[in-house]
């Protein structure tokens, strides 16, 4: 069975986010460390030229760097 840790600014950055994108989609990338069947989410990061609307929300995924952090 895995395990999910998420830090509570983090859980917090994505509540503000969602409520500043409402009604609008949003996207966020996940960052952290998956440890055997543990996944520990460390940080949120808005995709560069993310773009959204209502009903979508879409980024180039070939502008993001080699990270291998980035788990979601």
């Amino acid at each position: 069975m895995e395990k999910v840790f998420v830090r509570r600014r983090v859980i917090n950055s994505i509540l503000s986010y969602a409520k500043a994108c409402h009604p609008r989609e949003g996207i966020l990338l996940l960052r952290g460390k998956i440890k055997g069947d543990i996944i520990r989410v460390e940080d949120v990061e808005v995709p560069p030229l993310s773009v959204r609307g209502e009903g979508f929300s879409s980024f180039p995924a070939y502008m993001l760097p080699i990270d291998f952090s980035i788990i979601g």
